[in-house]
């Protein structure tokens, strides 16, 4: 057997290395790469009759760099040899990120019992072939079946086995797991929302005029101000958790905004002329006639009404920022396998990563994201997130519990109650972003 260094120049092509290794293949060709891109691509592609053999694939990992238009090229030439690793959703060492499949290695077999084994740092892209990385390689070639090249099939048909092949349908899938599943879910956008009960029948075109005793919500009433008004049914805010279905919901604008004379700050009188409606905030606030309120506003504002919306849309956080859901383990019978672990090594990884002193391997296939939203206390939220409100302060979601394939992106949305900042604060606020209810992401 002999072995080759590649290469004593850190900086030389190593691309050329690998493709006359590929090119000594006939029967096979294995290959498991961390990173993979186009420069990948265009390499694998030349071998493409090779890589259609029976015992031949590739396996690349979904993580970091990998470009996975590339991957489904690849799939296109060679359909049925790419596999594509999805990693584990733990163990996930402190401040590290969670485990992957980070081996680069390729053997192949070629005629006249010749085994070629190449073992690396170098990943299928442009900056480790070509040279631009300090990378290096060893490449093992002999054509006995030498006990080197049964170690190395075991460990890439664990490669192969612990991925999935690769399915172009995925694709949606495979990109949020690449993004870590921790980017930002919800629409983004100020937006007042009000809650009030029914004292005047309300019909579009409206204009509400606002009419506050306290100067406690001049930041929220500001012209041009998106609106979400609901009205509920005499009666029913205090005493229902959820919208119910005989609550509507408007879309409109603030178009105009006044401090009066009795305002702390100094102001002038205003009647809002317009106004088909006053909103007068009592114990909670009234949707009444014009003429009808007997209290004296320091600050308001008009609201013009000009759409009715389906009031189960949207689930309104509070928060300053926008929600980033987390990746939560969630291991499934079968699913998950724990390796010893040396006990100097425990506290660098996460808790759920270590289960009875072992290092436990959880597919991320099988991962779904939690995500904390914060509503005020007293807002009746969709019906569909009703129950979250019944748990009490404290309370977690499950950690862990039965996997399954995961098709596309999951959250599921722990509700977080908030205390209002003033007494109605819980039916007149603004919303910094919002959930829509029928997000199918939603869980």
């Amino acid at each position: 057997m002999t072995i080759r260094f590649v290469h004593p120049t850190p900086n030389g092509n190593a691309g050329q290395h690998l493709e006359a290794l590929l090119g000594r293949g006939t029967s096979s060709a294995q290959l498991v790469f961390c990173y993979f891109r186009n420069a990948g691509r265009a390499l694998l592609e030349q071998h493409a009759q090779l890589l259609s053999q029976r015992d031949s694939f590739v396996v690349v990992s979904c993580d970091g760099a990998t470009d996975l238009d590339a991957v489904e090229e690849l799939h296109r030439c060679i359909p049925g040899h790419v596999y594509i690793h999805l990693g584990w959703a733990t163990p996930e060492e402190k401040g590290g990120g969670s485990a992957l499949m980070h081996s680069k290695m390729c053997f192949v077999k070629g005629t006249s019992g010749y085994h070629g084994l190449w073992v690396g740092s170098h990943n299928l892209t442009a900056n480790a072939l070509a040279g631009a990385n300090l990378e290096a390689a060893l490449v093992y070639e002999s054509n006995n079946a030498e006990p080197v090249f049964a170690d190395a099939s075991t460990h890439l048909a664990f490669c192969r086995n612990s991925a999935e092949s690769f399915d172009p349908r995925r694709l949606d899938f495979y990109r949020s797991l690449q993004a870590g599943g921790t980017e930002p879910i919800g629409i983004r956008g100020s937006i007042l929302c009000i809650h009030a009960e029914d004292h005047a029948a309300l019909t579009l075109p409206a204009v509400v005029h606002i009419r506050l005793e306290t100067a406690e919500f001049d930041d929220v009433t500001k012209t041009d101000m998106p609106v979400h008004f609901f009205v509920h049914p005499r009666g029913a805010l205090g005493f229902n958790a959820a919208i119910t279905p005989a609550t509507r919901m408007f879309a409109g604008t603030v178009i105009e905004e006044n401090r009066t004379e009795f305002h702390p700050n100094g102001g002038s009188a205003s009647v809002l002329p317009h106004a088909t409606h006053w909103l007068e905030l009592r114990r909670v606030p009234e949707l009444i006639a014009v003429g009808v309120g007997t209290s004296a506003p320091v600050s308001q504002a008009a609201v013009r009404l000009h759409e009715e919306l389906d009031p189960q849309q949207f689930l309104y956080s509070v928060k300053q920022q926008r929600i980033e859901a987390e990746p939560v383990a969630f291991e499934g019978a079968g699913q998950a396998r724990g390796e010893a672990l040396p006990a100097e090594m425990r506290r660098l990884f996460t808790q759920d990563s270590v289960e009875d002193s072992r290092l436990l391997f959880t597919p991320r296939q099988h991962v779904m994201e939690r995500a904390r939203v914060n509503v005020l206390a007293g807002t009746p939220v969709p019906e569909r997130f009703a129950t979250r409100l019944e748990q009490p302060q404290g309370f977690e979601l499950p950690r862990r519990r039965e996997a399954r394939r995961r098709e596309r992106r999951a959250v599921q949305v722990e509700i977080v109650r908030m205390a209002p900042r003033a007494k109605i604060g819980s039916y007149f606020f603004r919303s910094r972003f919002r959930l829509r209810a029928d997000d199918d992401m939603i869980e």
